[in-house]
């Protein structure tokens, strides 16, 4: 069929093949390039994001320990000074320390041996008999006490601080405290009598609902239907755009294996770029985990997962993939219409010319025509010569 063709088609065919062969190859390595930079640059964009958080609910947490430990140390300094600590000290440490964060909801001050106690307002006296100041931060500069309550004491987290005498932060959840529900987690650290025998426990608890807004804040978003994930000890998701998912493990909420790798790089406190897919979308998106202490010297760490959907991310290189085909396209047409009109004007045409000259000169020689007529010379490439060379 090529064979077929006349010359014209035939030059116009080939250099139209070539000249598409080489903005493809051009176009795909210029749409390779800007993905691969793309991504790198999101990647970037998503561990700044995660570090970012990161650092400010560390700040917190830290702010947090900070108050509970200087309440701790000043306990234990009135215990090596008197032996004993009255009431009204506890309830102005204790207040104190609501009024050091905004981010407090409630605080606890609990004391094993409640026999100084046994005369105190009976809101310090659980129903089984244990001596707790409770408290609740109404806001700045203003608190009150509330009915002492055992579920406090419940705590697993709780538990552990006792036995092993260490600061511990519990599982973010809901708390019934006062006959109202909260989304809470607290931190709590052993108090210590003169003797250094473990004297009872001080708590704060955090809201979790302020975290939730902080972190779901749609201005701070940087890419579009992107999400943070705020991640407790053992994978308890302590903050999510979905409120039913606190307190819940992410590999229970999650069945796909994204969610088993960021429980792994928690575990084994990794900071790393992954692919994740949420149990509700399915959809492919790059997420970023960053581990951090929940204050200094903690022997626990929480991490913030960065999630960003990869059609957002990647939304920049449709516009660009886009711009750059209609551009091809463009150029291509140019081109090949370039290229028509010169084979037709510049290099077809001639060839009729010369085509006709030397039948008319054959039909001369032949004795068909009288007469031949010189070729009209308008140029001086080698149609041009050619007929210079017949004419002579």
């Amino acid at each position: 069929m090529f064979k077929s063709l006349n010359l014209s088609a035939k030059i116009i065919i080939i250099l139209s093949i070539m000249v598409i062969i080489g903005i493809s190859i051009l176009s795909g390595f210029i749409i390779f390039q800007s993905s691969k930079i793309l991504n790198q640059e999101a990647d970037k964009i998503l561990v700044s994001s995660a570090n970012r958080y990161a650092n400010g609910i560390q700040g917190i947490t830290q702010n947090v320990y900070s108050s509970l430990d200087s309440m701790r140390e000043t306990i234990l300094g009135l215990y090596k000074r008197d032996n004993s600590i009255d009431l009204k000290d506890l309830e102005i440490l204790l207040e104190s320390a609501l009024n050091s964060n905004s981010w407090i909801s409630h605080g606890y001050i609990y004391l094993i041996d409640s026999t100084k106690y046994n005369n105190a307002k009976s809101i310090y006296h659980t129903k089984n008999g244990n001596f707790m100041l409770l408290a609740k931060r109404n806001g700045v500069n203003s608190s009150t006490f509330i009915q002492a309550d055992d579920s406090i004491l419940n705590q697993e987290s709780v538990k552990i601080v006792l036995q092993e005498k260490i600061p511990f932060a519990g599982k973010p959840g809901d708390f019934v405290i006062d006959g109202q529900k909260y989304s809470l987690f607290n931190i709590i650290v052993p108090i210590f009598d003169g003797n250094n025998n473990i004297a009872g426990i001080a708590g704060l608890f955090i809201k979790i609902d302020l975290l939730r807004d902080e972190l779901n804040d749609p201005s701070k978003s940087l890419f579009e239907n992107d999400q943070r994930l705020l991640i407790a000890s053992n994978g308890l998701i302590a903050s999510s755009p979905k409120s039913e998912f606190i307190g819940k493990v992410i590999t229970d909420i999650n069945p796909h294996p994204s969610a088993k790798i960021v429980l792994d790089l928690q575990q084994t406190n990794q900071n790393k770029s992954f692919i994740f897919i949420p149990a509700g979308t399915g959809k492919v998106n790059i997420a970023q985990i960053i581990n951090f202490d929940l204050w200094e010297g903690a022997s626990q760490h929480w991490s913030i997962v960065t999630i960003a959907p990869k059609e957002s991310v990647q939304k920049p290189l449709y516009s660009l993939v886009f711009i750059i085909i209609s551009i091809s396209l463009l150029v291509l047409c140019s081109i090949i219409l370039a290229i028509y009109l010169y084979v037709k004007n510049g290099i077809v045409k001639n060839i009729r010319i010369l085509q006709g000259s030397l039948v008319g000169f054959f039909d001369f020689l032949n004795h068909k025509t009288k007469d031949v007529n010189k070729i009209e010379v308008k140029s001086n490439d080698e149609f041009g010569s050619m007929a210079k060379a017949i004419n002579d």
